[in-house]
């Protein structure tokens, strides 16, 4: 199972050190310890603490629907 807030981070962390070229797609991996493996695409615009932007995409199911019915105090 994925969860696109985490790979967003990871995309721009990746690029931030370097690991990543800018706007270089790269496949992320998760869920594979939890028996729900997924992949993700990801990638970064920018460099170093001035991340512009990042992609995330792939395959997605819908597991849950919800309303925020007021604003936490």
């Amino acid at each position: 199972m994925a969860t696109g807030s985490g790979a967003g981070c990871a995309a721009a962390y990746l690029r931030r050190h370097s690991r990543i070229g800018d706007g270089e797609t790269v496949t992320l991996h998760q869920g594979r310890h939890t028996g729900r493996a997924s992949q993700t695409a990801i990638s970064a615009y920018g460099q170093g603490q001035s991340i512009r932007s990042v992609t995330v995409g792939g395959e997605v199911a819908f597991v849950a629907e919800g309303h925020l019915r007021e604003l936490p105090a």
